[in-house]
């Protein structure tokens, strides 16, 4: 159980984040992190994340740290997901003059300028990206 006067580390979404512009990259975490991103289920996340728990928990740093590279496997993942999506787009439609990022993912700005510093490309995010936007 936690606390509030605990870090908490149950599941990748866990209110972090907002850390992550004070952290850096722990390139050995990299790993498992993009493991974490790709698993199929929050039950299958946390079973990988046991592991990093402890060094998580270790300080406010290793929590900064740990945003700061959650942060940056979700912006490669999502970009090499996005240049898929584009070359194929290319080979069939002609190509793209915009991105859109729908989604609770949508909402993460560090994400979207990432994605337009990418492909130099307009990046859309409707108001609602997220399961509330869908009534």
């Amino acid at each position: 159980q936690c606390s509030n006067s605990t870090l908490c580390l149950n599941d990748v979404s866990q209110e972090l984040m907002h850390l992550a512009a004070l952290g850096t990259t722990r390139k050995a975490w990299v790993p498992l992190v993009t493991q974490v991103l790709k698993a199929p289920t929050r039950t299958a996340q946390r079973k990988l994340l046991m592991p990093l728990v402890p060094k998580v928990r270790e300080s406010v740093q290793s929590a900064m740290d740990y945003a700061h590279t959650v942060q940056l496997v979700l912006e490669q993942l999502v970009i090499s997901q996005a240049v898929r999506h584009i070359a194929a787009a290319n080979a069939t439609v002609g190509g793209v003059s915009g991105i859109v990022l729908t989604g609770g993912t949508a909402l993460n700005v560090r994400l979207s300028h990432a994605v337009y510093s990418h492909f130099q490309l307009p990046v859309h995010v409707p108001a609602a990206p997220h399961d509330a936007g869908l009534s």
